[in-house]
């Protein structure tokens, strides 16, 4: 996925070009937005992840029932919520959450309240457990 974003000094044909070129020479989707903290997948995954970090006490299921519930089922990787973030690197995924808790308020985006950081990725980070990297993480 690209992101293609207009400023008011790009001229339409370059966009059109580049989304051509980015389509047809590198078979990549391109999606035209604003200019906005993080990529759209980025803020939309994060979202996708952050809901189920924060609700897995409350349900009391394992970070294994989650994966399965929210990987292939969901059509999503299988790696799941977990998974995924200790292959991204729970430090990555927080510094995410940072980047949109930062830039970001509840007059400029409706999902606002939602990028909080959940307690159990403070502690993981605080025991320096940053995932697939350091062997320790989630799993």
């Amino acid at each position: 996925l690209v992101e293609l974003i207009d400023k008011h000094t790009t001229r339409p044909e370059v966009l059109d070009q580049l989304e051509a070129f980015v389509t047809s020479g590198l078979g990549k989707g391109v999606v035209r937005a604003h200019d906005t903290p993080n990529f759209i997948a980025n803020r939309v995954g994060i979202a996708g992840m952050l809901a189920p970090m924060k609700e897995v006490e409350n349900f009391g299921l394992t970070y294994d029932v989650v994966d399965d519930l929210t990987g292939k089922k969901l059509g999503r990787a299988s790696s799941g919520t977990f998974r995924t973030a200790d292959v991204v690197g729970l430090d990555t995924m927080a510094h995410v959450i940072k980047t949109l808790q930062d830039n970001l308020t509840e007059d400029t985006d409706p999902f606002y309240g939602s990028f909080g950081t959940p307690e159990v990725l403070n502690k993981l980070i605080e025991m320096k457990h940053l995932g697939q990297k350091s062997k320790a993480g989630f799993y």
